[in-house]
């Protein structure tokens, strides 16, 4: 099972901490995909944390795989 699949991503532009919300859309090993509602997707090497219950999870972006999707 999936334990991340169904949690959301929450991603923090810089100090304003401006959030907007992800979804995980694949999970393969250690490579997670995020998909965005909107263009504005987080820059590479940005942090995106996940929230799952208490436990917290931080993605770093290491690609743009088009479709308001980051990797």
């Amino acid at each position: 099972s999936n334990l991340w699949s169904r949690g959301s991503i929450i991603y923090k532009k810089s100090k304003i901490m401006s959030k907007k919300i992800g979804k995980i859309t694949q999970v393969i090993s250690a490579v997670v995909d995020v998909t965005f509602d909107t263009n504005e997707v987080p820059a590479i090497l940005d942090a995106l944390e996940c929230k799952n219950g208490k436990e917290t999870i931080v993605l770093e972006v290491a690609q743009h795989i088009g479709d308001n999707t980051v990797r």
